[in-house]
């Protein structure tokens, strides 16, 4: 079973998307939130603060837990687990594209929104 943390960053009345670069396996080419799969010897809020940070510069300070949704395509043989955390407040400054991992950030959900 893989367990995999999402951060749900938000600020007044924006969300942090990031969108997974093409090269990725799962999902190549989508927007989605900063995370990242949980190691072994590491804790879901372990694994939430070391991605944030590699991914966009930002440690979470004042965060709580959302939801955890299977991954309704992961095989049989190799399921999936998210767990998402709602982020209220971090330190670290602006978010900062990080990595390769991702093409593009933004802190604004409205023109994502659907009609």
């Amino acid at each position: 079973m893989r367990d995999i943390v999402n951060a749900v960053l938000m600020q007044d009345d924006k969300v942090l998307l990031v969108r997974r670069s093409p090269h990725r396996l799962a999902y190549p080419g989508l927007w989605s939130f900063p995370g990242g799969h949980v190691e072994q010897d590491e804790t879901l809020m372990e694994r939430l603060s070391e991605k944030c940070a590699r991914k966009s510069g930002l440690i979470p300070t004042s965060f709580s837990f959302l939801v955890s949704i299977p991954d309704p395509n992961a095989s049989e043989n190799d399921p999936a687990t998210y767990y998402f955390y709602a982020v209220f407040a971090w330190t670290g400054g602006e978010p900062t594209l990080l990595g390769d991992e991702h093409t593009e950030l933004v802190l604004d959900a409205s023109r994502y929104r659907s009609s």
